[in-house]
């Protein structure tokens, strides 16, 4: 039984690679899971690709020639998954491109099937964020949701966030741009309003079990989205923290008939 995803004209790899080798074998192993493929064998040839908004993913080797990857991560913003590909196995390397915002970290030789199983697991938790029911709620004022936000698009304070579009507008129909990190933390916090999220399991949801994955990025995706969202409303703080607990989005949030 196959455990790929549906195929769909819109799930489309970059293979950012200088190895024959490795493209060819990734190119086949991609084509077999009628995946859209493109190549890039250097820095500015990946860089050609960006504006390209149809990229599902990028498969990035660390050290393509012409590009340092950290930079790239934090310059797109994780507006597009990066899954990194290396030859270095420590641990200091793995942390700086997490935090710098890489969804994943596979060290070479690459084994295809494993490599497919990891893109698999992006692209489903890009397409569905779900997180696990949180072990507290706020107490007091800010009661549970009961309202099925799954797969919607929700309100808020006059805002408009459709889910599965990944399209945020706020209540003067101006649109936000969100990366795409951004816009699967923000479906977490408005499925789960006025609910305490902890941060690891913020971190669960969006990473899956992936140890190498920094608690101290949830900090800094929050931040992020955080500053959006004041751009356009600087009086509201949708998202408060709970001092040495997490996070929970105070606004209510009703699903958009």
């Amino acid at each position: 039984m196959s455990l790929a995803l549906p195929p769909t004209p819109t799930t489309h790899i970059l293979i950012a690679d200088a190895d024959l080798v490795t493209r060819r074998t990734l190119r086949k192993a991609f084509a077999d899971e009628r995946f859209q493929v493109s190549e890039a064998r250097t820095g500015p040839e990946l860089r050609k690709h960006l504006p390209d908004s149809g990229i599902s993913l990028i498969a990035l080797d660390f050290d393509l020639p012409g590009l340092d990857a950290v930079d790239l991560l934090r310059e797109i913003g994780m507006a597009v998954p990066v899954l990194i590909i290396s030859t270095r196995a420590k641990t200091i390397d793995k942390v700086r491109c997490f935090d710098a915002g890489a969804f994943d970290y596979v060290v070479k030789p690459v084994d295809s099937d494993e490599l497919l199983a990891r893109i698999r697991s992006i692209l489903r938790r890009l397409a569905r964020t779900a997180l696990p029911v949180p072990p507290g709620t706020v107490a007091g004022s800010f009661e549970t949701s009961d309202a099925n936000l799954l797969d919607e698009a929700v309100t808020f304070d006059g805002w408009t966030f459709d889910i599965p579009g990944q399209h945020l507008e706020t209540p003067e129909r101006t649109p936000v741009s969100l990366a795409g990190m951004e816009s699967a933390l923000l479906a977490i916090f408005v499925r789960k309003p006025r609910t305490l999220l902890p941060r690891e399991e913020i971190k669960l949801a969006l990473h899956g079990h992936d140890t190498a994955s920094d608690i101290r990025s949830i900090d800094v995706l929050v931040k992020k989205l955080r500053a959006k969202l004041a751009a356009h409303a600087p009086a509201v703080d949708f998202i408060k923290t709970k001092r040495g607990a997490g996070y929970f989005f105070a606004s209510k949030v009703l699903p958009v008939r």
